[in-house]
């Protein structure tokens, strides 16, 4: 198995985005999260050859940044929370036990997308306006370095 996609969780509003990352030796460096009551905003920044590529913010201008830096051989394992119409909370979790929760109480399905052993999450898709209203994954093998 190498590249897999996975989802999207949410609601139906916004417009598609793809942060497919076609490198094959990108690492996740740091997500950045804007959040409130719900997801307004998420940034992927990628570790590419020791260079950081930002890839676009999806999302609106709204809520409070907060984020997650990874470290040397640290990676996304899971993402998890709650949605209705819209991302209303994600959760982080990576190899190395790091957690991270963003935004609020609300919603009332839960998901949940795992990697598989020797696997990571490297990028995110879904549907974005002014809030984030649906994410799914992108999984690939872990890179060693």
């Amino acid at each position: 198995m190498s590249k897999v996609i996975f989802g999207p969780s949410g609601g139906v509003g916004g417009y598609p985005y793809d942060d497919d990352p076609p490198y094959e030796n990108a690492a996740v460096r740091e997500v950045r999260v804007w959040s409130s009551t719900c997801i307004n905003a998420m940034q992927l920044v990628l570790d590419v050859d020791g260079e950081a590529i930002e890839y676009h913010k999806h999302g609106g201008n709204g809520g409070h940044l907060g984020g997650m830096a990874l470290s040397h051989n640290e990676y996304i394992l899971e993402i998890y929370g709650r949605f209705g119409s819209y991302i209303d909370s994600l959760t982080f979790r990576t190899n190395l036990g790091q957690i991270r929760r963003f935004g609020g109480q609300g919603g009332h399905v839960d998901f949940i997308y795992a990697s598989p052993a020797n696997y990571q999450i490297i990028g995110f898709w879904g549907r974005a306006g002014h809030i984030i209203d649906a994410i799914g994954v992108h999984i690939a093998p872990v890179i060693k370095v």
